[in-house]
């Protein structure tokens, strides 16, 4: 498996690149990544840090994105 922090995504091929706080591979989809490549799909876990920066709608916002690309 793999955990990363500050980990970029890109939830959907036309989406653009997104970062996790904090994001988990699962170990079979892990063997199966490019590390050359950014990760595609949402990761299978995602740990967002709330900061005063982010707003109620951002959140929810990447919230959906992640729970509807997997």
């Amino acid at each position: 498996s793999y955990i990363e922090i500050e980990m970029s995504f890109r939830a959907k091929p036309e989406f653009e690149l997104r970062v996790a706080d904090v994001g988990y591979i699962c170990p079979a989809r892990w063997a199966r990544w490019d590390p050359d490549d950014n990760i595609h799909g949402a990761p299978d876990l995602v740990i967002e840090v709330l900061s005063p920066s982010n707003s109620a709608a951002e959140m929810y916002a990447k919230e959906q994105l992640c729970l509807e690309s997997g």
